[in-house]
């Protein structure tokens, strides 16, 4: 049964007129005799006594009335409904970002987003770059946002941002007043460094490893496992850190904090959006991945 067989004969009784309804639903008075027909032959009854230019419904034409109704009503609410839930995303996003992507890039990234898409329920994770990513990996998580990328086939990455990794020291240290330090030098210094899984900390030994620095005689005094804890322990004194600029910024304004300079060394890095190379997305979490590739909160 057409749907809109039904429509033409509410639209017929409400008119109490074949050629009123064919004005009205911008129909052919033949199409709209037709339909009714089609509908009278498939119930067998007669649905209007026609008098005149006028059409009353006959009493099996009323009983029709009252299941047309509620049939077309239930329809063209269910039309709604559906084009509501192609307008509205909904549906949860598991999502994960290691210390400075989830301080710096996500707040900005999460709130217009949600802004955006006010049925989307976010569950948020806060680990390091490695974490993230094993998460990622069993599925515990449906994207990251990390510090650094790895080899591993599984997993698909997107810079979406860059940040500027710099050296810090306490304005009581001895290089506080340093133009710049040999990279070399960093050997001979108590460092307080990121714990081994963290973006920052593997960034940061790569581009001194290519200097010709050995991380392996590099001096950790302290691991802490936050970037913050990190920038406290640089402030009272216990080591330099190499550490994101944007993490150190207000630090550097309220003077507890100085940047020396790394000479032939200036370490940068891509902030990644990470998922699943397999896993099949689903409209959310493919929302938010065009989302943020088509946003970049930090500037290059």
């Amino acid at each position: 049964m057409n749907i809109r067989f039904l429509q033409t004969f509410l639209t017929v009784a409400e008119e109490k007129s074949f050629s009123g309804a064919a004005k009205r639903l911008h129909l052919t008075q033949p199409a709209v005799t037709k339909h009714v027909q089609t509908l009278e032959k498939h119930f067998q009854v007669t649905l209007f006594d026609r008098k005149g230019w006028q059409s009353e419904l006959t009493e099996a034409g009323l009983v029709l009335y009252g299941y047309a109704q509620r049939i077309v009503t239930g329809f063209e609410e269910a039309e709604l409904a559906l084009k509501k839930v192609g307008l509205e995303l909904q549906g949860i996003l598991r999502l994960g970002a290691s210390t400075i992507p989830g301080e710096y890039a996500l707040p900005l990234l999460v709130g217009e987003f949600t802004f955006q898409y006010p049925e989307v329920h976010l569950q948020l994770e806060i680990r390091d770059s490695g974490s993230i990513r094993r998460m990622v990996i069993n599925n515990e998580l449906d994207l990251g946002l990390v510090g650094a990328s790895s080899a591993d086939p599984q997993l698909v990455y997107f810079p979406f941002a860059h940040d500027k990794l710099v050296l810090v020291v306490s304005p009581q240290h001895p290089w506080s007043d340093r133009y710049f330090v040999e990279p070399k030098e960093l050997e001979d210094v108590a460092l307080v460094w990121r714990e081994k899984d963290s973006g920052t900390r593997q960034v940061a030994e790569a581009a001194l490893s290519e200097q010709g620095v050995n991380v392996e005689d590099l001096k950790v005094r302290m691991e802490l496992g936050s970037t913050e804890a990190v920038l406290n322990a640089v402030v009272t004194g216990m080591g330099a850190s190499i550490i994101s600029k944007h993490a150190a910024e207000r630090y550097f304004k309220l003077k507890r904090l100085v940047e020396v300079p790394i000479k032939g060394l200036e370490i940068t890095r891509p902030l990644y959006l990470v998922y699943k190379k397999e896993k099949q997305l689903s409209s959310v979490v493919e929302a938010f991945v065009r989302y943020v590739k088509s946003n970049t909160p930090i500037p290059s």
